[in-house]
């Protein structure tokens, strides 16, 4: 019985040490030891709660991705590289990217210069071979282009 409950419950750690073992593990893991404890009847109130808001955390944080590929640590929410993500390509390959030019195109002076480096872009984004979005989501060169305002 005790093989049983381990590695994700062990009577010898602390309630919290326990709910935090348990939430750490991979997700199939968890859903096998889950399972099979419930069957024996052994899964105590404060483990199914913890399993409980593990598994909301997780089924939150996949639906949380603004579109597809997205990485928190380079891209913007919205679409295109953050600040980040930016200082990251100039580490890389020397590029000096600026940010997007975010303002709607109405409110832009025509022919300044923001409004020719959003045309400019525009006009080589599109060109760009791939779809803009992809299964429902937005792919990065939609997300980009949305947010140009293109």
């Amino acid at each position: 019985m005790s093989r049983l409950l381990d590695p994700p419950y062990s009577t010898s750690l602390h309630k919290n040490q326990r709910s935090a073992t348990w939430v750490c593990l991979a997700l199939s893991e968890v859903r096998m030891h889950v399972e099979r404890i419930k069957s024996y009847g052994l899964l105590p109130n404060h483990m199914a709660d913890a399993f409980e808001v593990a598994w909301d955390i997780l089924k939150a944080k996949k639906k949380s991705k603004p579109f597809h590929g997205y990485n928190p640590n380079k891209h913007s929410k919205k679409g295109g590289l953050n600040a980040k993500g930016r200082a990251a390509a100039k580490r890389k390959s020397g590029a000096n990217l600026k940010p997007p030019v975010t303002t709607k195109p109405s409110k832009l002076k025509p022919g300044g210069k923001k409004a020719k480096r959003r045309k400019s872009f525009c006009a080589r984004m599109t060109g760009v071979k791939g779809p803009t979005s992809k299964k429902g989501k937005l792919t990065p060169k939609g997300a980009s282009l949305k947010r140009w305002n293109c």
